[in-house]
């Protein structure tokens, strides 16, 4: 971006803000200085400059002054690659499934413990009931009032209903009132440094709207504006990315060096997560009843084989094995079967040498009681030596059960 392109934008900003344009010159002086940004970096200033105006503009149109934690600004650009992405899960659609088969166990005790609420037809509408602190309550509801998760079981109209009191210790003000339709989440693994910090690796959770037009590009430098309070940072999470604002790195006049060696920086931002692949059973069963976010796997191996077309889950097949890793003729196990999303690219054939990041997955035999052997719910394929191409066989007959 050059000299001319930035003061438009600082003029046109001026203008907006009804700020002189010396002070808001200084500003953008102030975010160069402050992120350490020359005058062949001004792409990337121009985008922090966006963010600090978004909010000013905000501030104007509101009159309310955003809250910040006593750590600092919550608003943030980090930047790096996207390395693994998970399904998109709708958690709510999960609830409701589970509510129909609690209603169709027993419905009497799944309503007392106000789980749901019913609804009864009448002449002007509906007359709907639930329980809310162990009393019954019952009022008349027009058609208009009627809520998006309403849905049918047994033959009647019934809403999901909030029950928890309290949330993190604190009270619920939703408690009693009916869920949402959905709440689509997923989410993001990316590798990369905030503004003046270290690389690292970070979990960017995803809700919403966000979760389902997530459509950043995988192991492309990439910057993007996030929210994280100082305790989110902590935990290396980050939250809220604006999808608007996202800049590939490639495409910027004067492109920030990177290093496009994923693998090493997987290696040393994923350590914690690294499991040779011959490991993986045990790695499995000591990491099993971990937090979900904390149960990942990266591990490496050939792939032997492959199934394209979708099975009954909708997922992919690939079998890959440690080909340098000594057999065990006494306790011989086959290719771990890798379960991937219609998300994650597939471009490379029987062979080639891959890089898998995602969830270690164990089930048992209901025949026998047995437990099968281990396998990866895909979220990201790093493709480190590539042999042919995908090929297209038929389904695999495999059952893939239980993504929690």
């Amino acid at each position: 971006m050059n000299d001319e392109n930035v003061r438009n934008e600082l003029t046109k900003a001026a203008g907006i803000l009804n700020m002189e344009l010396s002070a808001i010159e200084e500003k953008w002086n102030e975010i160069k200085s402050t992120n350490g940004l020359g005058d062949e970096q001004n792409q990337i200033a121009i985008t922090l400059f966006r963010q600090w105006f978004a909010g000013k503009k905000r501030v104007l149109d509101t009159g309310v002054e955003p809250t910040q934690s006593s750590k600092g600004n919550d608003n943030h650009t980090v930047f790096g690659y996207v390395v693994a992405v998970e399904d998109l899960r709708d958690f709510e659609q999960y609830n409701r499934d589970q509510l129909k088969a609690a209603i169709i166990r027993d419905e009497n005790t799944t309503f007392n413990a106000g789980k749901y609420a019913r609804l009864r037809k009448t002449e002007t509408g509906y007359e709907v009931s639930q329980v809310m602190d162990n009393e019954v309550l019952t009022r008349p509801l027009n058609n208009t009032e009627l809520p998006e998760s309403v849905m049918e079981v047994n033959g009647n109209l019934i809403v999901p209903i909030d029950d928890q009191k309290f949330l993190f210790g604190k009270e619920n003000k939703k408690y009693g009132h009916p869920k949402p339709l959905n709440n689509f989440q997923r989410g993001v693994h990316f590798i990369g440094s905030l503004e003046g910090k270290e690389t690292q690796y970070w979990r960017i959770g995803l809700k919403g709207d966000k979760a389902k037009n997530w459509n950043v590009d995988n192991e492309r430098a990439v910057y993007i504006d996030v929210f994280a309070t100082q305790d989110h940072l902590d935990s290396g999470n980050l939250y809220a990315p604006n999808l608007e604002t996202i800049m590939y790195n490639d495409e910027l006049e004067n492109p920030q060096p990177a290093n496009h060696n994923l693998q090493t920086l997987i290696a040393e931002n994923m350590r914690g997560f690294v499991c040779p692949l011959i490991n993986l059973e045990n790695y499995h069963v000591n990491n099993k009843n971990r937090p979900a976010k904390e149960r990942l796997v990266v591990t490496d191996g050939t792939v032997t084989n492959m199934y394209m077309n979708p099975n009954s889950n909708g997922n992919r097949t690939l079998y890959i094995s440690d080909l340098n890793s000594e057999f065990d003729y006494d306790n011989p196990q086959g290719a771990t079967p890798c379960w991937v999303p219609e998300h994650v690219d597939l471009d490379f054939g029987i062979g080639s040498q891959i890089l898998v990041i995602g969830r270690s997955n164990q089930s048992q035999n209901q025949e026998t009681g047995e437990m099968r052997q281990c396998s990866i719910n895909v979220f990201g394929v790093i493709v480190l030596d590539k042999h042919g191409s995908p090929s297209t066989t038929q389904d695999s007959g495999e059952t893939y059960t239980g993504w929690f």
